[in-house]
């Protein structure tokens, strides 16, 4: 369990939040965390929470009061109608909603003690973290505890208008910019990036989807000075400890002391400590079933590492041949004239589905042209016609899901 009060004692004076609603120190946020654990001690341990995170101080107090009063806690905007009664004796419980990207959504249920577990007082220098992810999801709850234990400071960006994002940046001296792959395209595109100085960052986690290869060097020469560090977390799992292959910058290793995983059948499979309890809809996991099934596609590389190729739900099928959306996508980006683009799948009469893409062209947009480079390089990539899709549409934006991640738009032949 945390230990907040020697958290506090070691960081004492330094920001822990910093915005311009909320600016706190980790001294002050103990304190608050300890009145509020006054105002709820006594009530019962066995009542579940509702608790609707935002990325204050407050709210946060609230979180880690619940934790240390051992009270069991549910994020999200309503109350499941069953499935508790499963798993009440082995509270106290975390229970997460899933963003329900490719499925239906999930209330995922953790033990409060095994998700903490990973999280413990580090002797790393001071950085300031800007928050880019949604405070109820994996990756900003993981955030903040890293940012917790390390004497971080949170940079709170006023509203996540690129404009204010990059203020931001630049005002606070940020020095670790989190964000998924489609949320950095975004950054870029905004223009709002060209022309400042942004040597303060240091080191660019991300996560939640591929990198691809073009957006990289893209964001090398805006951020001179950045690491780019593939991340890896589910609501199921939690944050996991990686590190990044050195000759594969798409790549991560795994570490290998409690963490374990293997790819069967193309999916990537992980055996964790702090896996999941189980959840709402589905019920308790298996009794001796160590293995998450992720979702993810994956392959090993030479070296031993891990590269996440895509979702499996978002798998595209052209009468039997299996396209990975990510894969198509980044075959665009490759081409002179392309900013942004996405690939989805539309029904087909004969072949199930279809292949299309909307693209964000740079000058005068020329989907033809497009087309015919991009089954130039799937001939030399040794894919078939399949991976070149059939419609082009030019347009001006693409969007995201709520946790940053590309929202592929599907539609009608």
């Amino acid at each position: 369990m945390i230990d907040l009060e020697k958290i506090a004692s070691v960081y004492g004076e330094r920001i822990l939040f910093s915005g311009p609603k909320h600016t706190i120190n980790y001294q002050s946020f103990h304190e608050l965390v300890e009145a509020k654990r006054g105002d709820i001690r006594g009530q019962p341990v066995t009542a579940l929470n509702l608790l609707t995170l935002d990325w204050s101080p407050d709210s946060f107090a609230d979180l880690l009061a619940r934790f240390l009063e051992r009270q069991s806690i549910l994020l999200g905007s309503e109350f499941p109608e069953t499935g508790l009664d499963a798993f009440e004796a082995q509270g106290p419980l975390f229970i997460l909603k899933t963003g329900g990207t490719t499925g239906e959504p999930r209330h995922v249920v953790h033990s409060v003690e095994t998700f903490l577990s990973p999280y413990s007082l580090q002797d790393r220098q001071p950085s300031r973290l800007l928050v880019l992810f949604a405070p109820d999801h994996i990756a900003g709850i993981d955030a903040f505890f890293q940012a917790l234990h390390r004497g971080g400071t949170l940079v709170i960006p006023p509203d996540m208008s690129p404009g204010a994002i990059v203020a931001s940046i630049m005002e606070e001296k940020v020095e670790v910019l989190p964000a998924t792959p489609t949320f950095l395209q975004f950054l870029l595109l905004s223009g709002e990036l060209e022309g400042l100085d942004c040597s303060s960052v240091t080191t660019i986690p991300h996560g939640a989807e591929p990198m691809p290869p073009t957006l990289r060097q893209r964001l090398m020469k805006v951020f001179p000075n950045a690491r780019l560090l593939q991340r890896f977390g589910m609501t199921e799992l939690g944050a996991l400890p990686v590190r990044p292959d050195p000759d594969y910058p798409e790549a991560m290793f795994l570490d290998e002391g409690a963490y374990q995983w293997k790819v069967v059948e193309g999916e990537l499979q992980i055996c964790s400590p702090t896996r999941m309890l189980g959840s709402l809809e589905d019920g308790p996991v298996e009794q001796g079933s160590e293995w998450h099934a992720t979702g993810d596609l994956a392959e090993e590389t030479p070296n031993g590492s891990i590269r996440v190729l895509g979702r499996r739900e978002a798998m595209i099928n052209i009468g039997g041949t299996k396209i990975i959306p990510e894969l198509v996508e980044s075959m665009i980006l490759e081409q002179d004239g392309v900013l942004d683009a996405a690939a989805h799948a539309v029904p087909n009469p004969l072949t199930g589905q279809a292949l299309c893409a909307r693209v964000i062209f740079e000058g005068e947009p020329d989907p033809h042209g497009l087309m015919k480079s991009l089954r130039r390089v799937a001939r030399e990539k040794g894919l078939s016609l399949a991976h070149v899709p059939t419609r082009i549409e030019a347009v001006g934006e693409l969007h995201s899901t709520g946790v940053g991640k590309r929202l592929r738009t599907q539609g009608k032949a």
